[in-house]
């Protein structure tokens, strides 16, 4: 719902594409508390179960870091919309950047001691010596001992962990450009509905033209589909009979012809 202080395209989209999300009523917002937090949880268990255990060549993990992450802001507290594309839902290039660094850094992070919000500009991890590997359920146990050691941290279970609605952890990051590349963006969007509003109005108008030119030449000269003699072909040099009344055979019998 905050994301709809983006402006007046972004209010007009969410409007269309996701009100139940963007401008919930009281029910809605209780369904939408009460669901997400329980897919999460179910995502966890199913990850957790023993029916992913079987086989050393594939397996399922949660990795988290969406599940708590805050919407960036920006020293004054406001959201930082150079994270998000001019529709204020979907992420830019500087969001999708973010997103994938975290994405990467929480597969080599044990499973029990993964983060589960993304921190802006932290450092790309890499494979150790002798962690070379992606993590997963079955070789955790010991680099997850070592990462309780090291932080201190209770064991975070991924069968009954369950994800917060909300962090305390607030991102900040400033650009001094951010919200001037963000209203540009969002002025060529304007720019570019008007301009194709524009040109479908124009195209609708000549069309109109077209067809009632059409309509009033063809009208001019056919009468219920008989060829009007008073309006000749341009290309027809014959002469031309003047149509009246003098020279038009009556179909109807006379009634002195009647015996």
């Amino acid at each position: 719902q905050s994301l709809n202080s983006g402006g007046f395209v972004c209010e007009t989209l969410h409007k269309r594409t996701c009100p139940c999300a963007a401008f919930p009523t009281p029910e809605e917002a209780r369904i939408l508390d009460d669901y997400v937090p329980q897919y999460h949880q179910l995502l966890l268990d199913l990850a957790a179960s023993t029916r992913y255990d079987g086989r050393d060549d594939f397996t399922v993990v949660v990795q988290p870091f969406m599940a708590k992450t805050k919407i960036p802001v920006k020293d004054n507290n406001k959201i930082d919309f150079s994270y998000f594309a001019p529709d204020c839902f979907h992420f830019s290039g500087k969001g999708h950047a973010q997103a994938a660094l975290s994405l990467w850094n929480n597969m080599f992070e044990p499973v029990g001691g993964k983060q589960w919000f993304w921190h802006i500009n932290e450092e790309l991890k890499c494979p150790t010596k002798e962690y070379p590997f992606i993590f997963t359920k079955k070789n955790s146990a010991k680099a997850l001992e070592e990462y309780q050691r090291a932080t201190h941290a209770p064991s975070v279970s991924t069968s009954t962990a369950k994800p917060e609605k909300h962090t305390t952890k607030h991102h900040k990051h400033h650009k001094s450009h951010s919200d001037s590349s963000f209203s540009k963006m969002q002025l060529v969007v304007l720019a570019s509905l008007f301009l194709l509003i524009l040109i479908l109005f124009v195209l609708v108008i000549t069309k109109r033209q077209q067809i009632r030119g059409f309509v009033h030449g063809a009208g001019r000269r056919h009468l219920h589909g008989f060829t009007n003699p008073q309006y000749p072909d341009d290309n027809d040099n014959d002469e031309v009979e003047i149509w009246n009344r003098s020279n038009v055979n009556s179909g109807f019998t006379n009634k002195n012809d009647i015996p």
